[in-house]
C-alpha cells in the first residue's frame, strides 16, 4: 500500500498532535513504515491518544452529518487513505463501523472513530 504525499501529511499530522508522546514511535512505524498492518494498530487509539486534544463523543456520525461537504482524508487501515466529505464518511461508517482516522487539518482537527460506536473529537 503506497500513500501519496498529502495523505502522509495527515497522518504524520495526526500522530504528531494526537497521540500521546510514549506511543508515537510505534505509530509512526505502525501507520507509515507498514501501513498494512495499520488496521491492528488503531484499535489502540482508545488507549493511546493525547487526551488533552482528544475529547470523547457519542455518535460521531452526527458531528460528521454537520460537518456535511466539509473535504477531509478517510482511512480505516485496509485500503488505501481516500479524501471525500465528511458526509460521505458519516455514511460508510454507519454501515460498517471501523476504527479509522478522519483528518480534516493535518495535525489540527480530526475524528477518530471507533469500532464499538464512539469516537473522539481531536483539535489543537
Amino acid at each position: 500500500m503506497l500513500m501519496d504525499e498529502l495523505a502522509r501529511e495527515h497522518i504524520q499530522g495526526f500522530i504528531n498532535s494526537f497521540i500521546d508522546g510514549r506511543r508515537k514511535s510505534g505509530w509512526q512505524s505502525a501507520l507509515l513504515d507498514r501501513p498494512s498492518k495499520a488496521y491492528k494498530h488503531l484499535v489502540k487509539f482508545e488507549r493511546h491518544n493525547n487526551p488533552s486534544r482528544c475529547k470523547e463523543i457519542q455518535n460521531p456520525e452526527k458531528l460528521l452529518e454537520s460537518l456535511g461537504s466539509e473535504k477531509c482524508l478517510y482511512w480505516y487501515g485496509f485500503e488505501e487513505p481516500v479524501f471525500t466529505t465528511a458526509l460521505e464518511v458519516a455514511g460508510i461508517w454507519l454501515k460498517n463501523q471501523q476504527d479509522a482516522i478522519v483528518s480534516f487539518v493535518p495535525g489540527k482537527r480530526a475524528v477518530f472513530l471507533f469500532h464499538e460506536g464512539w469516537g473522539w473529537q481531536c483539535d489543537i
